[in-house]
């Protein structure tokens, strides 16, 4: 009898274990997923401190030296925006002395 309501014991033990683990497992994928969330703020929050500490350090100059900061700033901007565009048409330019290559190939060496 001793060894019978053991062995119920031991089996009931078991089946409460795999119930706690069954339940376990959901509240340990929710914190994996918010541990990515989480990580997914950490480069808003870098972003959003490296933003204030430009802010504190362009307040923290004299006001002529904040007027050449933004000169200069805004000089390297149109600089950046002007190789942009210089690059974007020389694609366009590229693309349509290809076509004519190409063309003029088909049209010469079809025939």
């Amino acid at each position: 009898m001793n060894h019978k309501s053991e062995r119920e014991f031991q089996q009931h033990l078991h089946s409460l274990e795999t119930e706690i683990n069954s339940q376990s497992m959901p509240n340990s994928e929710t914190e994996k997923k918010f541990d990515v969330d989480n990580s997914s703020f950490a480069g808003i929050n870098n972003v959003a401190n490296i933003t204030r500490k430009i802010t504190q350090w362009f307040k923290s100059l004299p006001r002529v030296s904040q007027i050449g900061v933004l000169v200069l700033s805004l000089v390297i901007s149109v600089a950046l925006i002007q190789a942009i565009f210089k690059l974007l048409a020389a694609a366009i330019s590229l693309t349509v002395f290809l076509t004519l290559i190409y063309l003029g190939y088909k049209f010469f060496v079809s025939k």
